[in-house]
């Protein structure tokens, strides 16, 4: 009896009172599925407690067959243990055979004495009252629903419009703090929509500290009326860690009768493009501004130069009519120096005798027809008088920089050169008329003087030549005298022709004569000369030019140097372009060209371009076991060649690249089909299975293939790349040496991976994932000699799940690292209590990767439970001792038994490890594979196969552990063979660390009488 505060209260007002509520209590033992059971448990269902044996099978009989299977299951593993309880609606059959609805909960609990078997304890409620109210509700939901889906195709719209616009409206009560927003908010903060941001508390508390003070300035000037808008640019932080950069405006909706406190109404854009592109922007304007102070500065040193010389720059874009000439000019021909001349009055002041030459070259330069435009002329000066100039303009294609054409020039001031050939004539004809005088300091002279004489009749010769002019010439000046064709005999063939025309133009123009031809010296060669000389008519018609030769053949030669180099550098520069862009070991095309061609592919799908696309990815089977066993100059060779080979089964409008070390990429040419690229595939396979050798020794390797097909690169983008890797993926894990191509269902198990890393990352973070613990049991006594921990992840709504589920993905995310020392170190952490409550682990065992065994942090985890009195044991898969035999991985072994670690070998039998391969890594177990013994009770097979693999170890000195015993027959039969180890569901599931403290225990009591 209870002594409360209302007096004496016994035990059946309680049960009374529960009765008139409509719930009863109940108990159960989960051993034997006996109940038991308050008299309103079968009140409730119209029976006479004497009328009713009261266990787990009468209950699932009186189920609603509707109800069975799930309740069914929920409440099997609350009594096995699986779970901690259940809590479910279901319907009974009473004894009127009338169903009645129930809300039933079970627990698993603990008997405070260590010796009790636990108990399931539990409640029924009647509930029909409610589930009627909820049919009746229903109905009116149902009415309501349609007019829900109405709005909601009205609110599907905005939200479709605001996605894609990239905006997020809200609303924000301020006097409660209550914020209201849109799904987009997920995106840019990657904030589920049950999240925490139904407070403007939770709002802010997202916003960047350096953009707080200015959002909440914002807010309060816009509540206080002091504006009527409120905008402002913002860092918010997303879920994964980052800021999003955001642009907020808001308006105030004020208060009315309906509507009694201010409401402040928004919309938040994401802006984090137009910010990247910004910052892009600053470093690209810092750089500009650089180069317009350097461009200003050299500039500045030209125009120095320029003023201060006779050279006036100038140029113009004939598509704009923009141009400029150099102000100086102006100075040059006597005008002020704020005189401006531009081309207009450039044409002005040329005089009429070269005005008509220069207009017509020069709108043939302006339409292309030329490229470059030379030649001498005259201008007016302020005074009156003309100045000679000499005039260069060039044509410059800008098209590659996306720029107009532009012609570009300069003026030379030559009127004192005018002057010295006048003057340089009049000095020829002096030389002339003082020829006896002058001979003497001809010959000594470093130029070859003479006096060129053309007739009428077309005969020409040479009336005088200095012996200087003789030497150059490599001929003698008495036959020179003689016949004056010896000279035209020496100059090389191919220069004649152009020699005569400048000669026959001289004639007619009566302009200085220039030229610079070869000839062919008898002892030095060829010999370049110079020519220039000033021609005058005499009364018969007959041409005269005085002038004189200079040997040029050294600056010829230096500007020939000077040519070689350009052309060398020229060279230098497209081999490094090509470098950049190639393998250096395959000369194929590298990631960062494909990278290139990949986009460009994409940007002209995007355009008016070819939209179909097949990617081809390939990875090379084995290649790491060729480098190890046989070197990596054996590796080399292969990746050479392979990519020999798909140089030879690609197509010429294909495109091959390596892209990794052992990977490759193929990006077929537009309209390919998948039959195409099947085909290409078989080609490269035919290849790769003809023997390859080096040095004697035959290199192993496969490769595997994945290829993916767009219909539409432009919508799938660089996702196509994705697409290749799953499919190539899809063949690596289903046997290598295969092609598969990318499916729907590949793409639907591609996007359950991305949803699946999603939550193993939410798991690691959220401290999920938990080991679990099997028993191992010993075949001769029957008690604990060890455990095997296995990982196990607590899923919010899945529940426990196995890492079958989910281990392939957190591969490939690179998080079983992670995974491997969260069990680790839990696992250390459990041994610890258990050792405080009394339970010392003989040894604990861990299954570990190869890639794992050099990880020091493992390592150093595992020594430290070493340290106990619990031995560590890692277990590799047989498989291991075949992909690892090298030296690397014997030393890894060596420092892990070092450490005080044992090693065995898992699923062994399920491979094909050496013998010498065992003997090498010595482990101290080998595990039987669960599929050898399975059979060991029935199959005779099975039971040599298991007896071969006890002799095996017999003889190497260790033991052997069986996985997988479920029966009494199977652990009979195994013990009569020898095994030394059990594990399996026979003795234990893998259990939590609680529930295995209790099975230890009292397994302990057990083996202790």
């Amino acid at each position: 009896m209870y002594q409360g505060a209302l007096g004496p209260f016994d035990q059946q007002i309680l049960f009374q009172a529960a009765k008139h509520a409509g719930f009863a209590q109940w108990f159960a033992d989960p051993r034997t599925r006996r109940m038991w059971a308050t008299d309103a448990f079968y009140d409730l269902l119209g029976f006479d407690p004497r009328e009713v044996s009261l266990d787990h099978e009468w209950i699932r009989k009186r189920l609603h067959p509707d109800d069975v299977g799930k309740n069914f299951e929920r409440m099997r593993k609350a009594f096995s243990g699986e779970n901690d309880g259940f809590d479910t609606d279901f319907r009974l059959m009473c004894k009127d055979r009338s169903y009645k609805w129930f809300h039933a909960t079970g627990r698993l609990y603990e008997r405070e004495s260590s010796r009790a078997e636990p108990i399931v304890c539990g409640n029924l409620t009647d509930i029909s009252s409610r589930k009627a109210t909820e049919d009746r509700l229903r109905e009116a939901l149902s009415l309501a629903e349609t007019a829900r889906e109405e709005a909601e195709k009205s609110e599907d719209l905005l939200l479709l419009a605001t996605e894609y616009a990239g905006i997020s409206p809200w609303l924000l009560n301020p006097s409660f703090g209550t914020f209201i927003r849109n799904k987009r908010f997920k995106t840019l903060g990657g904030i589920r929509m049950d999240g925490d941001m139904g407070h403007s508390s939770n709002v802010y508390s997202r916003i960047h500290p350096d953009d707080l003070p200015a959002v909440q300035r914002e807010l309060a000037d816009l509540l206080h009326g002091q504006q009527d808008v409120a905008k402002v640019e913002h860092r918010l932080l997303h879920e994964e860690g980052h800021y999003v950069w955001c642009s907020s405006i808001a308006r105030l909706l004020p208060a009315t009768v309906e509507k009694r406190s201010n409401l402040v109404c928004g919309v938040t854009v994401d802006i984090s493009e137009r910010k990247a592109h910004e910052v892009e922007l600053n470093v690209a304007l810092k750089k500009a501004q650089a180069t317009r102070l350097e461009a200003l500065e050299a500039a500045d040193i030209l125009r120095h130069s320029t003023e201060k010389s006779s050279v006036v720059p100038w140029y113009r874009i004939p598509e704009t009519g923009e141009g400029n000439v150099a102000g100086h000019l102006a100075t040059i021909l006597g005008f002020p120096a704020d005189f401006k001349i531009g081309f207009r009055q450039l044409l002005e002041l040329l005089h009429p005798d070269d005005a008509r030459d220069m207009d017509d070259n020069f709108l043939a330069l302006n339409r292309g027809e030329i490229e470059e435009l030379g030649g001498a002329f005259r201008l007016r000066r302020a005074d009156g008088n003309w100045r000679w100039f000499k005039g260069r303009a060039q044509r410059v294609d800008r098209s590659a920089e996306g720029l107009p054409v532009m012609i570009c020039g300069s003026l030379t001031d030559i009127d004192e050169l005018k002057q010295n050939e006048a003057r340089l004539a009049e000095t020829a004809n002096t030389l002339r008329r003082s020829h006896e005088h002058l001979t003497l300091v001809a010959d000594v002279a470093p130029v070859g003087l003479y006096e060129f004489r053309l007739s009428p009749d077309g005969r020409f010769d040479f009336p005088y030549c200095s012996g200087r002019f003789a030497d150059f010439a490599g001929v003698d000046h008495v036959e020179i005298m003689k016949d004056s064709m010896k000279l035209f005999r020496v100059v090389v063939p191919e220069d004649i022709p152009a020699l005569l025309a400048s000669v026959h133009r001289s004639a007619e123009t009566l302009e200085l004569w220039h030229a610079r031809f070869r000839i062919r010296h008898p002892e030095r060669g060829i010999v370049w000369l110079h020519g220039s000389s000033v021609p005058r008519k005499e009364p018969d018609g007959t041409c005269i030019w005085t002038g004189a030769f200079l040997d040029v053949t050294a600056d010829m030669e230096r500007e020939q140097e000077q040519r070689h180099a350009h052309h060398l550098a020229e060279q230098m520069r497209a081999e490094n372009e090509r470098q950049a862009l190639h393998d250096g070991l395959t000369g194929l095309p590298n990631r960062r060209y494909y990278d290139k061609v990949i986009g460009e592919r994409l940007e002209r799908a995007r355009s008016a371009g070819p939209k179909d696309a097949v990617l081809i990815r390939i990875d090379l089977d084995y290649f790491k076991h060729v480098n190890d066993t046989l070197g990596h100059e054996a590796g080399d060779n292969v990746l050479v060649h392979v990519a020999e080979i798909l140089e030879r089964s690609i197509r010429s409008s294909d495109f091959a690249a390596r892209i990794g070390g052992d990977e490759f990429s193929i990006l077929m040419a537009p309209s390919a089909s998948e039959a195409v690229a099947r085909d290409v595939v078989r080609r490269i396979r035919s290849e790769l299975q003809k023997p390859m050798k080096y040095e004697g020794r035959q290199c192993r390797f496969g490769a595997s293939f994945g290829v993916a097909y767009s219909q539409d690169l432009s919508r799938d983008g660089a996702d196509i790349q994705m697409f290749a890797d799953a499919a190539l993926y899809r063949a690596k894990v289903s046997g290598r040496n295969r092609l598969e191509f990318f499916t729907p269902d590949l793409h639907q198990s591609l996007l359950r991976d991305r949803r699946l890393s999603v939550e193993i990352h939410e798991a690691i973070e959220g401290d999920q994932f938990v080991p679990f613990f099997q028993p191992q049991i010993s075949a001769e006594t029957g008690c604990l000699v060890g455990l095997e921990v296995l990982l196990r992840w607590r899923h919010p709504t899945k529940g426990l799940v196995t890492p079958e589920a989910f281990l392939q993905v957190a591969e490939q995310l690179r998080l079983v690292a992670d995974i491997d020392r969260i069990m680790m170190e839990k696992s250390l952490e459990a041994l610890g209590r258990w050792r405080e409550r009394g339970l010392e682990v003989p040894k604990i065992s861990f299954n570990v990767s190869s890639g794992r065994m050099h990880d020091p942090g493992v390592v150093a985890l595992a020594a430290q439970m070493a340290a106990s009195n619990t031995r560590v044991t890692f277990e590799l898969l047989e498989s291991i001792l075949i992909e690892e035999e090298n030296a690397a991985f014997r030393d890894h072994l060596a420092k892990i038994r070092a450490a005080g670690i044992d090693i065995e070998i898992d699923d062994f039998g399920s491979g094909h490890a050496s013998i010498i391969g065992l003997m090498e890594i010595a482990p101290s177990a080998l595990k039987i594979d669960k599929r050898i013994v399975f059979p060991v009770a029935s199959d005779d097979r099975a039971r040599k196969l298991v007896r071969a693999i006890v002799e095996i170890a017999n003889t190497l000195g260790i033991n052997t552990v069986a996985e997988g015993v479920e029966t009494e027959q199977q652990a009979k039969a195994l013990r009569e063979i020898g095994c030394n180890v059990l594990q399996g569901y026979l003795f234990s599931c893998p259990l939590s660390e609680e529930r295995f403290l209790t099975f230890a225990l009292e397994l302990e009591k057990t083996c202790a009488h």
